[in-house]
């Protein structure tokens, strides 16, 4: 992210017009979403795949059952194989796989979010917005949790500032 915000302090330093530094930036997020959505995709199939796979370890299971069907002492070991491929098809599937995806697609909606955010900071500072309206503006992406935060910093800010001057 500091790369993105490095580019767009460059970008509006040289003068480029606000509307060319969100069209540069935006570029770099979507490409930063095809890149992210590339890798999450292959998580995702093999969520969508795992079970398909158990179903085979089953079949295999089952045929080896089958095979064998004169010899007891074998049915239990070929069923429990049977069953244990299921499981484990769903259990990647449900615990691993579809999670992960899920966690990754959230890491990248927040990195747009973030780039989204920089990208409203730079052309604010490009098109001289005054700074106290910029950051109202800028604090209308924080969450409720995060202004609160941000307030509570700036109270210890201003103590300390005081104590340093007395």
């Amino acid at each position: 992210m500091m790369n993105l915000l490095k580019k767009g302090v460059y970008l509006a330093i040289d003068g480029i017009e606000p509307e060319v530094i969100n069209d540069i930036m935006n570029a770099e997020i979507t490409a930063m979403e095809e890149r992210h959505g590339k890798g999450r995709s292959i998580i995702e199939k093999a969520g969508e795949y795992a079970p398909s796979w158990g179903m085979i370890g089953t079949l295999i299971g089952l045929v080896l059952m089958l095979n064998n069907l004169t010899s007891p002492e074998t049915i239990g070991p070929s069923m429990a194989v049977a069953l244990l491929t299921t499981f484990y098809g769903m259990v990647l599937a449900n615990l691993v796989f579809i999670p992960i995806s899920g966690k990754l697609n959230n890491m990248t909606e927040e990195e747009v979010f973030m780039k989204q955010v920089i990208i409203e900071g730079v052309i604010g500072v490009q098109s001289g917005q005054n700074p106290k309206i910029l950051e109202e503006k800028l604090s209308a992406f924080l969450s409720n949790e995060e202004l609160k935060e941000d307030e509570e910093v700036i109270e210890e800010e201003v103590i300390g500032e005081t104590a340093n001057e007395s």
